[in-house]
């Protein structure tokens, strides 16, 4: 069965069938999160974060990238607690040297949440892959904690958006913005073959462009198309 992923990683979604990667979007350079980035080491090294929140694999090597550029190494980050948005997340920052506090069992703010704990007080570095958890911020303002949101890399169409589509079985988005991004650059050809979602806000994004989709978990096996 071969599945086109329009995602930035497919490693982990393998299992759905043969995948043919073709991404919607490309991660670029974010330069405001670099600007901020002197201040933030400052913070760092003065032990000003109770924790530093990792929300995917590719915030881990740029941050760790950057650190290294701050001529400092993993020992700036001993004494505060480290949490990974998952178990790759969590392998990236383990071969970086760095050791994981707390990973989610379950995805999204929540299992965020409940992986940082209850304390009243929370100061608390999020690092950004290309965007964080709906909510995340709001949730972390609601608790009375202080929280500063990173990205040093942010999302871009892909540059090879447009070029003529292979057979493929199903359509596999990760995003809204993949999906926008898609329909931009193909319009109905994209969606003419069974559309499946990683989460309902991606359905949500397929519905409204009036096409029908399903959501797949990529944990669920190997679903068939109909």
């Amino acid at each position: 069965m071969k599945i086109l992923f329009t995602g930035l990683d497919p490693t982990r979604f393998r299992m759905l069938g043969k995948l043919i990667h073709r991404p919607a979007l490309q991660l670029v350079r974010n330069e405001a999160g670099y600007r901020a980035l002197p201040d933030i080491i400052e913070k760092l090294t003065r032990g000003a974060f109770d924790w530093i929140v990792f929300t995917g694999r590719p915030a881990v090597e740029p941050f760790i990238s950057a650190v290294e550029d701050f001529k400092l190494d993993a020992a700036a980050l001993d004494g505060t607690r480290i949490a990974a948005a998952g178990a790759g997340t969590e392998e990236c920052l383990t071969e970086c040297g760095l050791r994981v506090d707390a990973v989610p069992s379950e995805p999204g703010k929540r299992g965020i949440l409940h992986a940082i704990g209850t304390a009243r007080k929370n100061r608390i570095l999020v690092v950004q892959g290309s965007h964080s958890p709906l909510g995340l911020e709001e949730a972390i303002n609601d608790r009375g904690w202080s929280g500063t949101f990173l990205c040093l890399r942010r999302v871009a169409p892909h540059p090879q958006l447009g070029r003529a589509l292979p057979e493929y079985d199903a359509v596999y988005f990760v995003s809204p913005s993949g999906v926008r991004n898609y329909w931009q650059a193909y319009g109905e050809e994209a969606f003419r073959k069974e559309v499946w979602c990683m989460g309902d806000m991606t359905l949500a994004e397929v519905t409204g462009l009036g096409r029908k989709g399903k959501v797949v978990d990529p944990c669920d096996g190997n679903p068939q198309v109909g």
